[in-house]
């Protein structure tokens, strides 16, 4: 009895035990649920956040870069990656086996992959849970397109399982066309161009999306948080066609002398509207690319250009072209420097206006050494005046200030002021000499260079950008017309005198220079370089071509004068019916065979024209696309409809193909050739598509 007693409070004591430990584990866990939801709750979840969720930060579509004239110079192309989760909330096992078939048809259909292998790899993955399947990559619009209307992927991200990442890819229509001009903005080096000068507006403000890490380590898009505000488009006043012409010359006239590299610039008059900037070095294996923006760059002692510079001080002090200088021999000593005319310069005494016309050293020297020599700040002071000791301040990286010296500079000497004169001891970018020469032409007002005329966002312009003066007067009236009267003479007598032309006069100056290298001085390398403008008696262009070290011949004259009346006939041409360009259309009219020339279809009144003068039958329109054996009228373009462009210029082509909602992919030769095919073809509707591929030769 007293045995089973004691068994008996042994149980009991145990069982109060046991209680006691299972009350005890309650309050444990408890207090844990409390500790882990209300005291570390927030902290705990943030955690979880972390571990299972991410934030992202999403880019927004890079802004795009148009001209004036509404052709696409830089866009920003999508791209993109679509991958697929086959365990997605709304794929059920029924659908997706009953719908793997026809879904892998369909990716194959697009992606041109073998649909069994695509049938084998989304079935592995939903055995193996993987939740993030490669569907393809580099996806253009058009392919993304016809994949959404896949089996299963058409119900969409949750239901369809569908995931979609886009990146933007950086496109150029028109090629390396004004390459450095327009810039890029790229990780790791210095923004360039417009590209880098406008960042701020081209590349918009980036969005968020939170980010899920699912089985396997994959981390894929969960919820967007906020939307990427896209980028403002940025309008230029660079005209393709226009840019095209001049790459065109520069590029013949650096293989043509073998040159090491050379730029180009075109400035509207009036405006200070920068239509092209072609700058081309050569590579190591020969060929020419824009490596470098040498028009805003570099800078250089620019040579006998500077001389209008002394000319119109001379002519501010009172002097008169018919004002005689001797210049004896053709030498003259200056302290213990001598100075040199090239050879053919006139000899013994010789007018100011002669001096310039054939490009004297020895009598511009002896003529502002006589004239300032005493108060050598006085000729600074009007280099001042004529906005040559300023940066232009365009609207693009890069641009150096000039390097003009005065008095006070520690390496000033007793022959500083004559070889100034002549454009040696100061240094100036091409950009920095045309805008000082676009000034004269402008009737002494001096224009501020622009390369960008609006910034706008979803076709409407939010920002415009007005011509601006820099300088409002740079010399009295009577001294810009005698000048524009030197300039004239210079390709009337002068050193240019061999692109002299019967149908629209040029004014401009020759520029030969002896280039410095570094510290070692003056080695026979030399700059070639032709400023002019034109017409010269009702000024629309400027233009500067400047050619660096070239093999074949150095002056000016034979060098970069030939290549600035190329550019000028072919503006004339084009851009002004007051100055036909007869000896180009006589090369036409010589075509016996009467058939059609083998020009460019476009813009209808600039190939009527050409026709016309041809004396080719020619047909009304707003467009005209010239075949084999005849001109036909596109007038009518159908927004609905793709229109044909077979026969265009690449510019005109894109224009048209822009229009109707296409964008363009070009494969070929894009300067100068012409489009020979086109997909789709001409006729087809314009929704079925978004993206026009042409090929030019």
């Amino acid at each position: 009895m007293e045995q089973a007693s004691t068994l008996k409070r042994l149980i009991y004591r145990r069982v109060i035990i046991v209680n006691v430990f299972l009350i005890l584990l309650s309050i444990a866990i408890i207090w844990k649920l409390i500790d882990i939801t209300l005291i570390k709750g927030d902290e705990l979840r943030q955690k979880a956040q972390k571990v299972y969720f991410k934030e992202k930060i999403v880019e927004p579509e890079r802004g795009n870069i148009y001209s004036e004239d509404g052709s696409l110079l830089v866009a920003s192309i999508p791209r993109f990656e679509v991958r697929m989760d086959p365990l997605a909330e709304g794929i059920s096992q029924e659908l997706f086996y009953s719908k793997l078939d026809s879904l892998a048809m369909c990716i194959a259909s697009v992606t041109d992959e073998d649909p069994v292998r695509i049938k084998q790899r989304l079935e592995q993955a939903r055995k193996k849970g993987n939740r993030y399947v490669l569907i393809g990559k580099k996806l253009d619009f058009l392919q993304l397109k016809q994949l959404k209307q896949c089996p299963i992927l058409r119900r969409g991200r949750y239901k369809g399982g569908m995931i979609v990442i886009t990146q933007n890819k950086r496109f150029y229509p028109f090629g390396i066309l004004a390459h450095r001009t327009l810039g890029y903005v790229r990780d790791g080096i210095p923004p360039v161009g417009i590209e880098g000068y406008f960042d701020n507006y081209l590349r918009g403000k980036p969005g968020k999306e939170i980010m899920q890490l699912i089985p396997g380590g994959t981390w894929i898009p969960f919820r967007e948080l906020e939307h990427p505000e896209n980028g403002y488009d940025i309008i230029t006043t660079i005209d393709p066609n226009i840019q095209d012409i001049v790459e065109d010359v520069l590029l013949q006239t650096l293989q043509k002398h073998e040159a090491d590299h050379g730029c180009a610039i075109v400035m509207e008059v009036a405006t200070g509207k920068i239509r092209a900037m072609a700058n081309l070095g050569r590579t190591e294996d020969g060929s020419y690319w824009e490596l470098y923006n040498y028009c805003v760059g570099e800078r250089n002692e620019p040579g006998s250009t500077f001389k209008l510079a002394s000319l119109l001080a001379l002519l501010e002090q009172g002097y008169s072209l018919d004002d005689t200088v001797n210049v004896f021999n053709g030498t003259y000593k200056f302290y213990n420097r001598l100075m040199k005319d090239a050879p053919g310069v006139k000899k013994g005494i010789i007018t100011l206006k002669e001096a310039i016309a054939q490009s004297s050293n020895v009598g511009i020297s002896r003529l502002i050494y006589r004239e300032f020599g005493d108060d050598p700040q006085q000729f600074i002071s009007y280099l001042k005046r004529f906005g040559l000791t300023k940066k232009t301040g365009v609207t693009i990286l890069g641009e150096p200030e000039p390097i003009i010296k005065n008095v006070n500079d520690p390496t000033w000497s007793g022959t500083t002021l004559p070889w100034m004169a002549v454009g040696y001891e100061v240094k100036l970018t091409p950009l920095q000499t045309l805008t000082f020469y676009n000034g004269v032409a402008n009737g002494g007002r001096i224009m501020k260079p622009m390369l960008v005329s609006a910034i706008a966002k979803e076709g409407m312009v939010v920002k415009e950008f007005e011509p601006e003066v820099l300088v409002d007067d740079i010399a009295s009236s009577e001294s810009i017309e005698k000048a524009v009267e030197a300039l004239k003479e210079v390709v009337e007598s002068g050193t240019a005198k061999h692109i002299k032309n019967p149908y629209f006069p040029i004014a401009g100056k020759t520029g030969t220079a002896l280039i410095a290298e570094d510290k070692s001085g003056y080695k026979k390398v030399y700059q070639s370089s032709f400023v002019a403008f034109f017409p010269a008696d009702n000024p629309i262009y400027s233009v500067i071509v400047v050619v660096n070290k070239p093999r074949r011949g150095y002056y000016g004259s034979q060098v970069a004068a030939p290549a600035v009346r190329k550019i000028a006939d072919r503006l004339i041409a084009r851009y002004n019916a007051e100055y036909p360009i007869v000896d180009a259309i006589a090369v036409l009219k010589k075509d016996t065979t009467r058939k059609m020339p083998l020009i460019a279809g476009g813009y209808g009144d600039e190939v009527s024209q050409l026709l016309e003068w041809a004396e080719f039958p020619t047909v009304e329109g707003k467009w005209i696309t010239v075949k084999a054996d005849s001109a036909l009228s596109m007038d009518a373009i159908n927004p609905n409809i793709v229109p044909d462009v077979r026969g265009l210029a690449l510019s005109d082509a894109i224009f048209l193909l822009n229009t109707v909602g296409l964008k363009v992919v070009v494969e070929g030769n894009p300067s100068g050739g012409l489009v020979v095919w086109q997909h789709p073809e001409p006729g087809k509707p314009v929704d079925n598509y978004s993206v026009a591929k042409i090929i030019l030769r």
